[in-house]
């Protein structure tokens, strides 16, 4: 009788296993299926061009506003570059967007002296654009 016992208990945990495996199964299945729609998911678009993109999201990261990684700065500008390149389009020739595919060179341009001018335009622009809408709520 005990025996008996010892595989009826056996089968039920035989049969248990074959259930959360097929649950796992299903699972791992489920996951793959999202991880193939976000991949497709569409990208935010720009109508900055690729320097003006990459001067945004820098400044936002080096005033601190923004950040992956606080403590880190390199590991920061890193998974920002990533974020951007997975993430956004910019406004390339025409106006058709772009994908990004490498923004390095663009950030290090915001790090030197060399696109000062460059910078100070967009800043300018952008300071515009800022006071135009402080302007429209101000009026509400």
């Amino acid at each position: 009788m005990k025996k008996k016992l010892n595989t009826d208990i056996l089968l039920f945990f035989e049969t248990r296993l074959e259930k959360l495996e097929n649950f796992m199964l299903i699972k791992k299945i489920e996951n793959k299926a999202d991880e193939s729609v976000n991949a497709d998911l569409e990208k935010c678009k720009s109508a900055l061009n690729k320097f003006e993109t990459a001067s945004l999201f820098y400044i936002f990261m080096d005033e601190g506003l923004l950040y992956f990684e606080r403590a880190d700065k390199r590991r920061n500008r890193s998974i920002f570059q990533s974020f951007i390149c997975s993430h956004f389009t910019y406004a390339g020739d025409e106006g058709c967007q772009a994908k990004i595919t490498s923004i390095n060179k663009q950030f290090s341009e915001c790090t030197g002296f060399t696109y000062r001018e460059k910078q100070i335009r967009f800043l300018e622009r952008l300071i515009v654009i800022l006071a135009e809408r402080k302007n429209r709520l101000a009026g509400w």
